[in-house]
């Protein structure tokens, strides 16, 4: 028994991390017609980063998962999850 909540709570740390990384997201926006800026990696890992430390780290994988989903449609798309994650960590940057 003790066995199968161990294995139980490590399935479940490793699909917190089954969402898009950033560096993921980045790359995927550089094909849109008004593309991403080149800071977009570091820009976003340090968002992660302040995500995390505030707790709201969900907030940004929400925010991350909307953002792979919509694509070069994001800035209309993820507005609401942009507002969330700002809510919590302060203004973001565009």
């Amino acid at each position: 028994m003790i066995r199968r909540r161990r294995w139980a709570a490590a399935l479940a740390l490793v699909c917190t991390a089954c969402g898009p990384t950033v560096e993921e997201v980045c790359e995927d926006m550089r094909a849109c017609a008004e593309p991403v800026g080149a800071d977009c990696k570091v820009d976003g890992e340090q968002l992660e980063e302040m995500a995390d430390d505030a707790g709201c780290g969900d907030r940004f994988s929400d925010y991350l998962e909307c953002l792979e989903d919509a694509r070069c449609e994001w800035r209309d798309a993820c507005e609401a999850h942009r507002d969330s994650v700002e809510a919590c960590v302060g203004e973001l940057p565009l």
